[in-house]
């Protein structure tokens, strides 16, 4: 099971096929595609028709300059 990061994520499909749940949002995806998930937002892959490899990058919050 995914949980929300306290980080934005970009997952791009390298290979496999499913279904996610972004939110309350559901869509297919697969080779090519590229999803964007905000910092604390639910999401999880489900309905999982091929293995799938998954390139996932997470991006931090910049340091506090103050």
């Amino acid at each position: 099971m995914q949980a929300p990061h306290d980080e934005d994520e970009v997952y791009l499909v390298l290979s496999g096929r499913a279904r996610m749940r972004l939110g309350e949002e559901e869509r297919s995806v697969g080779p090519g595609s590229l999803l964007y998930v905000g910092a604390s937002l639910e999401h999880s892959f489900f309905e999982i028709e091929e293995d799938m490899t998954l390139l996932v990058m997470f991006a931090a919050s910049p340091p506090d300059r103050s």
